[in-house]
């Protein structure tokens, strides 16, 4: 259930790739501790639209990057 990245033509792209793709299989395979309780499906779905309105401060998303419940809903 990973997410699909297309081929990256520059080393950097393609760094950033691999280290998304190795961050999601640690969270998915539970090897990262989440603090706090699960955001509401509104919020998520709103991080999955990228929404602007988001701050990348705010403790839900970090919750949301590091719960594999919430990044299997994510995907």
């Amino acid at each position: 259930m990973l997410m699909k990245l297309r081929w990256f033509s520059r080393a950097e792209d393609r760094l950033d790739a691999w280290v998304t793709r190795q961050h999601q299989e640690r969270v998915l395979d539970g090897r990262t501790a989440p603090v706090g309780a699960c955001p509401d499906e509104a919020f998520l779905e709103s991080v999955a639209q990228q929404s602007k309105q988001i701050a990348l401060s705010d403790p839900r998303v970090d919750h949301a990057a590091n719960c594999p419940v919430c990044m299997r809903r994510l995907l």
